[in-house]
């Protein structure tokens, strides 16, 4: 079976990975030259493997070019789904992927999304997007199938393969080889949804589920800021019942968890049914940007700012509070400087130079293990008199901020 991964950003790559360790022949394609090339000497700009992981694309075919997915039986699309500036579904780069490969889909060929969409997309949008461009007829000469992405980025201890992977599909011959061949790269098996609306849906529900959740603890945490009771304590007794599910108050960014209720919201909004709750979330969540924006522009001197990815131990960027907060500063003509160990390109500080100078106020956005290992002397000897720590993560408690100006959300 000839597979192409469409698309080789932090879903697309991964996959390709574990792909390739299996007797498949794989084409890896990306519309980015540098991104292919990277790949081919064994690089990831993204820092998210290592050169020795990366050894196992020395036999698969990586390309920038569209001839080479003719012959496929097998497309997976990885291609990001974001938001427009208006929060409005943007299938921009989906549409894209549908076209570039329409020209090479035939009779018994497969496709596969794993790009977070709305219900009902896979079928309605993209195979209908298929059979226009193609001229064939879905489920009659080819098929879709649907199996979101749950890649978590960064360094942590769950990897692709240890995830149950969602699988489905709009016919039943699909279903099988599309199961067979996550079967084969997945050792944490797979879960068949009974309709590719059921997956998509679903995918979009773990993480509003967590949207809410944290948009919960920032709104009580808000609250219990303003009476002076610590938040991270309040959390650590909850913690001790047994059924209390444990969220952190945050800023809450990503291409997940800050993008996914718009595409549900807006098919709440197509069918009369108003999701307020998801909505009141997304309202919640995003004022916590403003809240700490508020804060650190109160402060007259020089700002430190530690992370802007979105999550800790990643170099992704999407949708980052941390950078949208330290623009805003800038626009209020603010003394901003950031340093991030994972986005080496775009820090305005190296680490070594920031003990060079005071800083009126330090900042932690993001809780790297770089920052969390960090002794609070060391933060105490960068902060100027009467200078601000800002702790938005709560890597330090309390008891070990005494005679020192601080706030965190």
């Amino acid at each position: 079976m000839r597979i192409a991964i469409i698309g080789l950003g932090y879903v697309g790559l991964a996959l390709l990975l574990e792909t390739s360790k299996v007797n498949y022949r794989i084409v890896g394609y990306d519309i980015s030259k540098k991104r292919i090339q990277d790949l081919r000497e064994l690089k990831d700009s993204r820092e998210e493997f290592s050169q020795k992981e990366l050894s196992s694309l020395k036999d698969v075919e990586l390309t920038s070019s569209t001839i080479a997915l003719k012959g496929t039986d097998l497309f997976i699309v990885t291609v990001p789904t974001p938001i427009t500036k208006d929060k409005e579904t943007d299938l921009s780069f989906v549409n894209s992927a549908v076209d570039l490969i329409s020209p090479y889909i035939s009779k018994k060929s497969i496709i596969v999304f794993e790009s977070t969409v709305y219900p009902g997309c896979t079928i309605d949008h993209c195979g209908k997007r298929l059979e226009n461009n193609s001229g064939l007829k879905l489920n009659e000469d080819f098929a879709v199938g649907f199996s979101p992405e749950r890649v978590v980025p960064g360094k942590n201890n769950k990897k692709m393969t240890d995830v149950v992977k969602l699988v489905s599909a709009s016919s039943e011959w699909a279903l099988h080889i599309i199961s067979e061949f996550y079967k084969s790269i997945i050792p944490a098996g797979i879960h068949i949804c009974e309709s590719i609306e059921i997956a998509e849906a679903s995918k979009l529900l773990e993480n509003i589920q967590r949207d809410v959740n944290i948009a919960l603890i920032n709104e009580v945490s808000n609250l219990l800021g303003v009476m002076d009771i610590p938040t991270l304590q309040v959390i650590k007794a909850a913690s001790t019942k047994w059924n209390f599910a444990r969220y952190e108050p945050g800023l809450v960014g990503g291409h997940c968890i800050a993008v996914d209720p718009y595409y549900l919201i807006e098919v709440g909004e197509k069918y009369l049914v108003p999701l307020e709750l998801c909505k009141t979330a997304r309202e919640v969540n995003d004022n916590v940007k403003k809240r700490v924006f508020s804060k650190l522009n109160e402060i007259d001197g020089n700002i430190l700012c530690l992370g802007v990815t979105f999550k800790e131990n990643c170099s992704d960027i999407r949708e980052s509070m941390a950078l949208d907060i330290i623009q805003d500063l800038k626009g209020s003509k603010k003394q901003v400087h950031f340093f991030d160990p994972y986005t080496h390109h775009l820090n305005t500080i190296r680490f070594e130079d920031i003990q060079k100078q005071k800083w009126d106020c330090v900042c932690i956005f993001v809780k790297h293990n770089a920052f969390a290992s960090l002794d609070i002397d060391f933060i105490k000897s960068l902060i100027a008199d009467n200078g601000l720590f800002v702790d938005l993560k709560g890597i330090f408690d309390q008891k070990e901020l005494k005679n020192l100006r601080y706030w965190s959300i």
